[in-house]
């Protein structure tokens, strides 16, 4: 199944996409343990920015895929496992 596609947008803690709510963050816990609101903005903030962070390792894995220096690989690697995690492979 393939994500919402961004541009996505936040307040407070929840997640919009087109004015439409995609998701709320921080509900969820177990025990004792619940996070703060501050936190719960982080979460949004940074799941509002899947998509942008997606397309953005996209685009260095394809700069440096031919580049056989140790740094360009180990940035490919690491671009790809997340990548990979991202879209649930």
């Amino acid at each position: 199944m393939k994500h919402t596609l961004g541009p996505w947008t936040t307040k407070d803690r929840i997640v919009y996409k087109d004015n439409k709510r995609i998701c709320e963050c921080g509900v969820i816990f177990e025990g004792n343990w619940k996070p703060r609101f501050e936190e719960q903005e982080a979460n949004a903030r940074l799941i509002a920015a899947a998509p942008d962070l997606l397309e953005a390792c996209k685009k260095v894995f394809k700069y440096t895929c031919g580049r056989n220096d140790g740094t360009s690989k180990r940035l490919r690697i690491c671009v790809e496992q997340a990548i990979a995690k991202a879209e649930g492979k």
